[in-house]
């Protein structure tokens, strides 16, 4: 067989404290299968204390690389690195006290499912943090950059932005497009911080095209940026 995927799900029923290492990682597969690994916390919080780090590693996978993700409830007052391999937040309710890495040409990605609540920590690195759909920014404050392409943030969270929230809207090739993002929370934009809204269009089927993004904040916008 080709393109084949084997996954494994490591489920913590009863919660999980880690204070050492977690590595989300791969065997060796033939060039063109992979496998993807589950971080999932079925029951109870992972909380990942200050020494603890967890990892996205690519380990020993050649040509096709499969997936990374976490799933369930965490608190993560340490480390957590997507320097080597991006990695997914899926289903999972994720409060940052501390550090997310994301390294060049990798991906941090909020999806479906997923809550990121900043907390009080910090979005690092020099990869892309990203919200998609069915993913959500919640409660603390946002540092670093986030790319908030069709996410939300929910009426029951309050996010204060210090680093760069951009609104990314590309529709392809279409004559007219529109899209709306919902901020249902409150929101203070504080000082230092960026609201970057990046509607774009490229059709080349069509002449004298229009991209519209609305950005709709239903609960109040505060700006010292």
């Amino acid at each position: 067989y080709s393109n084949q995927r084997a996954t494994l799900t490591v489920d913590f029923q009863k919660g999980l404290t880690n204070a050492g290492l977690i590595e989300l990682s791969e065997g060796p597969s033939s060039s063109d299968d992979a496998g993807n690994t589950v971080l999932h916390v079925s029951g109870g919080t992972l909380i990942n204390e200050a020494t603890g780090v967890i990892e996205s590693l690519v380990g020993a996978a050649t040509g096709t690389i499969g997936s990374r993700s976490i799933k369930g409830t965490v608190l993560n007052n340490g480390t957590v690195n997507a320097i080597d391999h991006s990695l997914t937040l899926t289903d999972v309710t994720f409060t940052n006290n501390a550090a997310l890495n994301a390294g060049l040409g990798k991906r941090i990605t909020v999806g479906s499912g997923a809550r990121l609540n900043p907390g009080t920590g910090e979005l690092l690195g020099e990869g892309i943090f990203d919200v998609r759909s069915g993913g959500q920014l919640g409660d603390g404050t946002l540092k670093g950059s986030v790319l908030f392409y069709d996410g939300t943030v929910p009426a029951d969270a309050t996010l204060t932005n210090e680093g760069v929230i951009e609104f990314p809207y590309q529709p392809g090739n279409t004559r007219t497009a529109s899209v709306t993002r919902t901020v249902a929370g409150a929101f203070t934009n504080a000082n230092g911080g960026v609201l970057r809204l990046l509607p774009w269009m490229n059709a080349p089927s069509y002449l004298r095209e229009q991209a519209t993004l609305t950005v709709d904040f239903q609960n109040g916008l505060t700006n010292a940026g």
